[in-house]
């Protein structure tokens, strides 16, 4: 059974905040034949900005923590969670680099 198949047997929906995969969870769930029965949506939110004035993550919390921390990526599934209102929400950040980010290693 895959995702889409559990989370359709379920009756659950999900959503996602992605930033540094750039889609590819949305992506990946899509690609599951049957996916418009539980997915809801996504939101690509690379830039700090967009997480701030689009994804509702506070400019405090991004300030004092950045955008590749535990508190932002919180942030993005909490308010992912009731932009969507879904009963699941995933998100992702992160340093993929090929250079640091915000001083974070490659591959955090």
């Amino acid at each position: 059974m895959n995702i889409v198949e559990f989370l359709n047997s379920k009756k659950l929906t999900i959503s996602c905040a992605e930033s540094f995969t750039g889609g590819g969870f949305a992506n990946s769930i899509t690609n599951i034949s049957g996916a418009s029965n539980c997915f809801m949506g996504g939101l690509v939110s690379y830039d700090a900005k967009i997480k701030e004035n689009v994804l509702g993550v506070s400019k405090e919390t991004i300030d004092m923590f950045g955008t590749v921390s535990k508190e932002c990526c919180e942030e993005m599934v909490n308010n992912c969670k009731r932009l969507f209102n879904t009963d699941i929400a995933v998100s992702f950040t992160g340093s993929a680099g090929p250079n640091p980010s915000e001083g974070k290693p490659v591959g955090l």
